[in-house]
């Protein structure tokens, strides 16, 4: 996930630069706004998951611990 995406924005941004037609340029715009956001959410979801994790390895010790 993270290195195809700033792969793939990269690609976009060449489009930019190479293609003068205005649709083409909208798209790479549009692509890159998109997968930016795509990247950011994917990010900041792998830290909760992995903060999730450490709460429920937490409550089965507390649980263990309890027996």
């Amino acid at each position: 996930m993270f290195k195809v995406i700033p792969i793939l924005i990269i690609i976009a941004a060449l489009l930019i630069l190479f293609i003068q037609t205005p649709t083409w340029r909208a798209i790479s715009i549009t692509t890159i706004a998109m997968l930016t956001v795509i990247i950011l959410v994917d990010g900041t979801a792998y830290s909760r998951i992995e903060a999730y994790h450490t709460a429920l390895k937490l409550v089965d010790l507390k649980n263990y611990i309890k027996k």
